[in-house]
């Protein structure tokens, strides 16, 4: 099992992002193909009408990949988001939309964040983004694990409930 990760950080920086924008971050980008099952944000401000995805592009163009709805995030801590499952590409890149609410940016670091108005966590091809001039890493990260690994946790957990029903009926026999 390989472990997925795509993002700089859920952090407290030094900045904060403007709501009603999708923004891109090409820090940390995807080391493996899968299934991302949690995603982690820190925002300056609670959000709400919160969205993740992945995006693959180059340059100002990116795509979005796949994604979840997050919905209300509590400001000023790192808060975790499990039980998600979307599709990630060795590559790929994080990124997220809120309705409201700012998420802590960083003015220094390495890579660099995109921007463009609007919801564009959805299916509709490439998209020309803006670079995010003087931010350098957005305070989102998410983890999942390679394809292979999620069948295998998918099978075991159906064993686990096959196995805990057969003892059931076993002891409803016994009786």
């Amino acid at each position: 099992m390989t472990v997925i990760a795509v993002g700089a950080g859920a952090t407290d920086r030094d900045y904060y992002l403007e709501y009603n924008i999708t923004y891109t971050d090409t820090n940390n980008p995807a080391n493996a193909t899968g299934t991302l099952t949690s995603a982690e944000f820190w925002f300056y401000t609670t959000a709400t009408g919160v969205k993740v995805g992945t995006f693959y592009g180059s340059s100002t163009s990116y795509t979005y990949r796949a994604g979840a709805t997050i919905g209300s995030v509590t400001k000023g801590s790192k808060q975790t988001f499990t039980g998600l499952s979307f599709a990630v590409t060795i590559g790929d890149f994080i990124g997220f939309f809120s309705e409201a609410g700012a998420l802590d940016g960083s003015l220094s670091g390495g890579g660099t964040a995109y921007y463009l108005s609007n919801d564009h966590c959805v299916a509709e091809g490439a998209q020309t983004y803006a670079i995010y001039s003087g931010i350098h890493g957005i305070s989102i990260y998410a983890t999942g694990a390679t394809v292979a690994a999620v069948i295998r946790n998918k099978v075991l957990s159906y064993r686990r409930e096959h196995i805990k029903r057969m003892e059931f009926h076993k002891r409803l026999l016994l009786k």
